[in-house]
């Protein structure tokens, strides 16, 4: 991907602003790089937004995460639940406050940095829609099976 953008003739060479990437194919240093010039669009797995993050961090090569996220414009999870009325969506999203522009160097600050900086929770949407009786706690656990937070959030309502 870096020949892509850099070479001669390439992406950036010919003008184009918007690239679609992959984290496993693009180093992070160079989206860095680039990052005041061109939007990077990206996609990983995960439903909530530190999760996205970390995947596509380790994909890269950057030796701090810090690094990337101060460039980072929106982070978004989502993940989709069978309930009554069909498929339902379940969102996390994070959009940066540019007024913070320190961003924590461990990884446990960073995590709770992001998580701070969601603007919509997917807590919030499983309340709603628990609530409605969109959604089974059965059907939760299912599709959020990798979220390492979701047996306690839901032992949380009980």
């Amino acid at each position: 991907m870096q020949q892509v953008i850099l070479a001669r003739g390439g992406a950036y060479a010919q003008g184009y602003r918007r690239m679609i990437v992959s984290p496993h194919y693009t180093r992070a240093e160079l989206m860095k790089q680039f990052s005041g010039d061109v939007l990077f669009i990206s996609g990983t797995y995960g439903s909530v937004v530190d999760d996205v993050f970390m995947r596509f961090f380790v994909a890269g090569s950057l030796k701090r995460e810090e690094d990337l996220l101060s460039s980072v414009l929106a982070i978004l999870g989502v993940a989709y639940a069978h309930g009554s009325h069909g498929r339902e969506s379940i969102c996390d999203l994070y959009l940066p406050d540019r007024a913070k522009v320190v961003v924590p160097a461990k990884d446990d600050d960073l995590t709770q940095f992001i998580q701070d900086g969601r603007v919509v929770r997917w807590q919030d949407e499983l309340v709603q829609l628990l609530g409605e009786g969109r959604l089974t706690r059965s059907a939760v656990q299912t599709a959020l099976k990798r979220n390492r937070h979701v047996a306690d959030f839901l032992s949380s309502l009980s």
